[in-house]
């Protein structure tokens, strides 16, 4: 079954304007935008090492077990990761 189309006229010089529009908001969005999330890896290894040193602070060896901290810190990078993908597509 063929998609339902709509047609409009328009005086051509406002249709150009209107899509030059288009086009500088596009252009813009990738490179101001989409670009932050270049470095996404490097940004949720960030993240984790930060969590892991304030994590660290209240490490008490008698206590904690230091796997289980860099699995939570491991958790966390994932999170980080999946949550900024997640942002990059619903752009």
């Amino acid at each position: 079954m063929p998609r339902p189309q709509t047609l409009i006229q328009m005086w051509n010089p406002h249709r150009e304007f209107l899509i030059q529009q288009h086009r500088f908001y596009v252009n813009e969005a990738s490179t101001r935008l989409i670009s932050q999330f270049d470095n996404i890896n490097a940004d949720a290894d960030k993240a984790a090492e930060e969590w892991f040193e304030r994590r660290g602070e209240r490490f008490d060896p008698n206590r904690d077990d230091e796997g289980t901290i860099n699995e939570e810190a491991e958790s966390v990078a994932i999170e980080f990761y999946c949550q900024f993908r997640t942002g990059k597509y619903r752009l």
